[in-house]
């Protein structure tokens, strides 16, 4: 290799950087190879007008030399034959896509070993013009490793259709991976208006398997018809970074529900269950069914995250929001184990009437939710929905917004809720808590610093009238002015502390508490000449445990 080829890969590494695309790893991936085997042409490497990588791997092809002109016009036979190539001669190095239009009328399949890199996320777009796959990741026949696979990379590129569909189109992701069991990266890609799913990652025998995968700086925008990403089947060791699905029918889908009706045969079979799903730093917004010209609508909205048989899924720093209010839970679990929704998350919903925020369906085992803030519309049913959840800890939450922020159903296992204490109290929203289960259930005290009980009633001349309270079971009066509280659920010991106050018809008079108990209290009432009197509203609340 001349001096002159080599200073021009220098000048391209600086040109390459300054776009902001990052071949961190490659050389790893892929392996350096003496320089007396390097078999690309002269146009690669100097006088080439649109650039190339810098030189990394066993072999380096660029679409243009396969007569890609990035013009906008067909490029679907010369990708189809660069690819093929890459495959047929070594399986191994980098296909590089100069900045420029083309156009793509046939799913393109990609063999582990090969990294595929376009000048920019701004400057190379591939423009799916049929309703299948844009991109297939496949293992394919490369079985030289024990894994069966290899590192696969994807980055610096825009993936979208021609034309913006106006209804669903079964199949049409811009990426779909098949089974690769190698170490997956796809890096600064914008994904836009597809028939459906973003990113699909599917195995329906059981046997490939996919994962680990990494997808860092993504964009799934407008495909509205689809998640953002969308894992079916059996696989491992997703990781989103700053993955942002926006205006999307919904957000992330992990799924290995045994003989789904969402395959195609209905009949997928898992050989394990997926494991360790990280979502961080990470964006799901208006996520829930617009249309085309973003006028809310009721095309089948989808939950911002939605999970089933899932081992290990942890949520942290990241907003999802559901928009519209869709029939759709924002965030939607059965039967995951290891579940962590924490680290400063947003949850916000616009759900419908019988949907929740946060929806821990049955199945679920050893959940955690903690420093997240919860808000939904007034429609919304729950801020936290756990139908018979096996471990679960609730730890200072912030909830508004909802009609109910919690209810809870256990019958065998107890839970762990640190929430009354803790609980935001924004836009003047009641913290409201349901269970079906009896509060003593829980493990640990719920009150210390909170307010485990209180109430407001008053005398209205012929009897008591109860208007609102919490954790008291009735209230009753044995004589003018004096009144028992009892509590549904016992204090630990009489050592509570009980503030009360309230207003007569008439005149001033004292409030003062008497006579603790364990299950109640007694109120006293009296006027200015120390003589018992009802009181027309008596406002009361208890700390303690």
């Amino acid at each position: 290799m001349t001096e002159t080829k080599n200073t021009s890969r220098r000048n391209f590494v600086k040109a390459i950087s300054a776009a902001g695309v990052s071949l961190l790893g490659a050389g790893a991936l892929l392996g350096a190879v003496p320089a007396s085997s390097q078999t690309v042409t002269s146009s690669v490497y100097g006088g080439d007008p649109n650039g190339s990588p810098p030189y990394c791997g066993d072999l380096l092809l660029n679409v243009k030399d396969y007569g890609a002109a990035g013009d906008g016009t067909d490029a679907t036979q010369a990708f189809l034959d660069c690819y093929r190539d890459m495959a047929a001669r070594t399986n191994r190095g980098i296909i590089f896509i100069p900045a420029g239009d083309y156009i793509i009328r046939q799913t393109i399949p990609h063999h582990s070993w090969i990294q595929t890199i376009g000048a920019g996320k701004k400057a190379t777009n591939l423009l799916i013009d049929h309703n299948g796959p844009g991109f297939e990741f496949v293992v394919g026949d490369d079985r030289r490793t024990p894994d069966q696979g290899g590192d696969t990379v994807m980055r610096g590129l825009t993936i979208k259709r021609k034309t913006a569909p106006v209804d669903k189109i079964t199949g049409n992701y811009a990426i779909r991976v098949h089974g690769t069991f190698g170490y997956t990266i796809f890096e600064d890609i914008v994904i836009r208006d597809m028939g459906d799913s973003a990113i699909m990652i599917y195995d329906e025998t059981g046997i490939r398997g996919t994962g680990p995968t990494v997808f860092h700086n993504m964009e799934a925008v407008t495909n509205l018809f689809g998640y953002g990403l969308e894992c079916i089947g059996t696989f491992a060791n997703i990781y989103c970074d700053k993955f942002h699905s926006w205006g999307n029918a919904g957000g992330y889908h992990f799924d290995a529900t045994p003989e789904s009706p969402e395959t195609p045969d209905g009949k997928r079979r898992v050989n394990y269950y997926p494991f360790q799903i990280v979502i961080r730093d990470c964006d799901a917004e208006w996520a829930g069914g617009y249309s085309a010209n973003f006028v809310a609508t009721a095309k089948s909205p989808l939950p911002a995250l939605r999970a089933r048989f899932i081992r290990g899924l942890h949520v942290s720093g990241s907003t999802l929001i559901n928009s519209t209010n869709s029939n759709q839970h924002l965030v939607d679990l059965d039967y995951c184990q290891n579940v962590d929704l924490n680290g400063g998350s947003d949850l916000i919903a616009r759900g419908g009437a019988e949907y929740d925020v946060v929806h821990l369906g049955p199945g679920c085992s050893y959940v955690n939710i903690g420093n997240v803030n919860i808000y939904g519309s007034d429609q919304s049913r729950y801020g936290i929905y756990a139908d018979n959840v096996k471990g679960l800890a609730i730890r200072q939450p912030k909830v508004a917004g909802v009609r109910n922020s919690f209810k809870i159903t256990v019958t065998t296992n107890k839970a762990y809720l640190e929430t009354e204490k803790y609980c935001g109290f924004l836009d003047r929203t009641y913290i409201g808590f349901s269970t079906t289960m009896p509060l003593s259930a829980f493990e640990t005290p719920l009150y210390s610093n909170s307010a485990k009980a209180w109430v407001i009633f008053g005398w209205n001349g012929s009897a008591v009238a109860l208007k609102d309270s919490y954790n008291v079971s009735s209230v009753s009066r044995t004589s003018a002015g004096v009144y028992v509280v009892n509590w549904t659920k016992p204090f630990a010991t009489t050592n509570y502390c009980v503030l009360v106050n309230g207003k007569k018809s008439s005149g001033i008079g004292l409030l003062e508490t008497m006579g603790y108990g364990q299950g109640s209290v007694i109120v006293n009432g009296f006027g200015t000449d120390a003589v018992p009197a009802d009181f027309e509203t008596v406002s009361l609340v208890a700390y303690g445990n």
